[in-house]
């Protein structure tokens, strides 16, 4: 016969235990990838949550996750993470915008840069082929 996991179904005690299992494997030969896919997301998933409850101004909040991160959310949630929303959010893109050249928004500036060139670059072919021959 086979077994509820080789069914797809991690459901109950047996979907508890073989996720445990899983986890432990992930752990052992992972560590790395452990801690961004299950510990990080769980403390993530966690200051979401507050976040939600804080925003919403209620006393009860749903939050909907997989079954690996309950255990680790419901942890994270009796812990304080204060201060931690902003660097699991960080992503160069967003240093980039914060930045300013000139007084201007770094990808602004960027992008105006680039416009430039390109209008330079038409003024001076249209200019070139004027005296080239051209109309």
């Amino acid at each position: 016969p086979q077994s509820r996991a080789a069914d797809g179904a991690l459901d109950g005690a047996d979907g508890e235990d073989a996720l445990g299992r899983m986890a432990a494997v992930l752990v052992r030969e992972f560590p790395a990838l452990y801690g961004a896919l299950v510990t990080e997301r769980d403390t993530f998933l966690s200051l979401t949550c507050k976040s939600s409850r804080a925003v919403s101004g209620k006393f009860c909040v749903v939050c909907v996750m997989g079954l690996g991160h309950v255990a680790g959310v419901s942890r994270c949630l009796a812990e304080d993470h204060s201060g931690e929303f902003k660097q699991l959010t960080r992503t160069p893109r967003r240093e980039r915008a914060k930045l300013k050249v000139l007084g201007v928004p770094a990808p602004l500036f960027d992008r105006l840069l680039a416009d430039s060139a390109i209008a330079l670059g038409l003024f001076a072919a249209v200019k070139l082929s004027g005296v080239l021959g051209g109309p």
